[in-house]
């Protein structure tokens, strides 16, 4: 299946349009985005959905979060940084959610307050990504899917759901 072809079928169960923006916008937004886009008021939520390449998928959610938080998962270099305590990523007291994620971006007090049993247990619905991230004006998602074979429009709903009961969960209406 080509990026096309699957944001064609994720359009049928999300509605929205595609934008294709080659050729749209200012010279650096189009080298940043090379394929279409599908926008769509899916669920009462203004969503984007975006390939930054065949194997990477972004869903965002347009809506500001109540602060900015980063998650990622661990890897050999931030646990190396851990031991040396060279890393600058922030512990919620969890040590099996500290182990497992990086967490930046975010007041220690603020992380803790929204890194809750309800949204650990939303965020493994969405495992394995890449990051999760809630900036200034939207919340983030990015996750390498193999389009060609395994990862189907069906499973990027089945996200976009996921995210977004987080995303209610973050706003306090879940």
């Amino acid at each position: 299946m080509t990026v096309i072809e699957f944001l064609e079928e994720l359009k049928v169960l999300t509605g929205g349009k595609i934008i294709k923006e080659d050729g749209m916008g200012n010279i650096t937004d189009v080298k940043s985005r090379p394929f279409s886009r599908l926008y769509a008021d899916y669920k009462n939520h203004y969503i984007k959905v975006d390939f930054i390449d065949a194997s990477e998928l972004l869903l965002e959610v347009n809506m500001a979060p109540p602060h900015k938080l980063l998650l990622r998962p661990e890897n050999v270099v931030s646990k190396l940084l851990d031991k040396i305590s060279l890393s600058a990523e922030i512990k919620i007291g969890d040590e099996e959610f500290d182990s497992k994620y990086i967490i930046q971006n975010a007041p220690p007090a603020e992380a803790q307050k929204t890194i809750n049993a309800r949204f650990k247990g939303a965020l493994e619905k969405l495992a394995p990504f890449l990051f999760f991230e809630m900036t200034n004006n939207e919340y983030k998602l990015v996750k390498r899917v193999d389009i060609k074979s395994e990862y189907a429009p069906k499973a990027a709903q089945s996200d976009l759901d996921n995210l977004l009961a987080l995303v209610d969960i973050t706003k306090g209406k879940a």
